[in-house]
């Protein structure tokens, strides 16, 4: 099956994986198992070597709730067609299976590895960039992009393209942090031990590299800016306060998996990335005990496709 008739399945409701949108030559029976994609980048800010810390630790407690909260904004009604772009694995998609009834969802993303989490949640997916979705114009109620505009270096471009995915009244949801997790009293003390380890200029150009829109996005205003020069006019936006309770372990496994962590990895060798870890796991274990107790905020922001005349 070639790229687009996985596409066109999935709106004719037989939707398969087995679709390979940027790699139509591909012989590979499911974008879950082919290691061909292009796209798929061995560095040190691929997703590919986290997926399992990512859905263990990083979803339940910070990523889920934010899915709560959008799809009670979205309220997607019966027969709706949603697509979770940038999904990782899934949980905005396999949020709507759950909760709504008879909404077909089918969710994209780079990561192969983050994928195969989205398949084990039983939501269809393909392999795809965030701008080269393999689908055609106006064929989604719903499009989500949560925490997925930082990593890009132009966001306006990818918005166009996501404008094109929805049908006419189809909204456009995104999200972003406005404090992420590492905004806080334990992150000032993990990023103070930090400094002892590696260089904070280089490790700070190379965050930036990887995602560049972050500190823009953390602006509520920045972001629904976004959505409306690219004619999408914003219907809701606000600003959420999540808390956090989890284990010291479950935070500290959670911050190694971020991306400053993920370079400091890269670049350290692999004992000094262990004494930094036991060095910075001691720390905040005796200054804030065995559970790391913080609050999140993130900016969610709801844009219409204008109805066409």
């Amino acid at each position: 099956m070639g790229a687009k008739g996985g596409a066109r399945g999935f709106l004719h409701g037989a939707f398969s994986p087995a679709a390979h949108p940027l790699r139509p030559n591909c012989d590979c029976q499911a974008a879950s198992d082919c290691m061909h994609f292009p796209g798929q980048n061995p560095g040190w800010w691929s997703y590919d070597g986290m997926a399992d810390q990512y859905e263990a630790v990083a979803v339940p407690h910070y990523f889920a709730p934010v899915a709560e909260q959008l799809i009670a904004d979205l309220q997607p009604a019966r027969g709706s067609r949603l697509l979770d772009v940038g999904a990782g694995t899934a949980i905005v998609g396999s949020t709507v299976l759950r909760k709504c009834k008879n909404v077909r969802v089918v969710a994209t993303d780079l990561s192969l590895m983050m994928l195969r989490k989205a398949k084990q949640r039983g939501v269809p997916s393909v392999v795809a960039d965030i701008g080269h979705q393999p689908f055609p114009s106006h064929c989604f109620d719903i499009v989500v992009a949560s925490f997925v505009l930082n990593h890009l270096d132009d966001c306006a471009i990818a918005i166009v393209e996501l404008g094109h995915m929805l049908r006419p009244a189809g909204q456009l949801a995104v999200t972003s942090w406005a404090r992420g997790p590492s905004e806080n009293a334990l992150g000032d003390v993990w990023n103070a031990i930090v400094s002892n380890w590696i260089d904070r200029e280089a490790l700070r150009m190379a965050v930036n590299e990887a995602l560049p829109s972050e500190a823009e996005l953390s602006e509520l205003a920045k972001l629904e800016a976004v959505l409306e020069d690219a004619g999408l006019p914003v219907t809701q936006s606000r600003v959420v306060e999540l808390p956090v309770q989890m284990t010291m372990a479950s935070y500290i496994e959670s911050r190694c998996i971020a991306m400053a962590s993920r370079f400091m990895m890269a670049e350290l060798p692999s004992y000094d990335w262990s004494a930094f870890r036991q060095e910075v796991t001691a720390a905040l274990v005796a200054r804030f005990g065995e559970s790391a107790v913080f609050g999140t905020k993130v900016n969610v922001v709801v844009a219409v496709r204008p109805m066409e005349v």
